[in-house]
């Protein structure tokens, strides 16, 4: 994928008070970056059409409320209703590589019985998910999502993650 490139960030699914702001469907796991943006793109008559964001509020697990610098009423953004949005890959690349948990790199990673799996070689960023990379003790390369949610304990001094993997995550690598 090319830096320059545009990737599928959501879909405005309507108009939400009379203020101009838009409720966007995401599609994917990207309510950590977003509020970084300042700029996204509504594809209008297959265009790419650049609006400057004003403000961006939470609005649930995958969506968020958005309003647009020259856009104030509700009238204004009826006609994008229905309409994906874009975000450069350039942008959200930088934005997810400044949160990359980097730190974890050389750390150790244990099963939650204790196993030794091996270890954190590396941390990619993927459009939809950051990838722990693993080096087993037989140099085998293997990927693990850095899921919060599976994350037991972070031992900083020991360089030590624990994780809750679930049932063949390693046998698929």
């Amino acid at each position: 994928m090319e830096d320059n490139e545009l990737i599928l960030l959501g879909k405005i699914l309507k108009t939400y008070g009379h203020d101009g702001h838009v409720l966007i469907t995401l599609e994917g796991d990207f309510l950590g970056e977003i509020k970084e943006m300042e700029l996204l793109f509504i594809v209008v008559d297959e265009l790419m059409v650049p609006f400057f964001i004003s403000s961006i509020l939470n609005h649930g697990e995958n969506s968020i409320l958005v309003s647009f610098d020259g856009y104030e009423s509700k009238d204004s953004m009826e006609e994008f209703v229905g309409c994906n949005i874009m975000v450069s890959h350039s942008v959200l690349k930088v934005i997810r590589s400044d949160s990359l948990p980097l730190y974890l790199k050389g750390f150790s990673l244990l099963d939650i019985n204790g196993n030794r799996i091996g270890t954190i070689d590396e941390i990619a960023s993927y459009p939809m998910q950051v990838m722990l990379i693993i080096r087993d003790d037989k140099n085998k390369e293997i990927m693990i999502p850095l899921n919060d949610d599976w994350i037991v304990t972070i031992d900083k001094q020991g360089m030590e993650i624990v994780m809750n993997l679930p049932d063949g995550i390693i046998a698929v690598n």
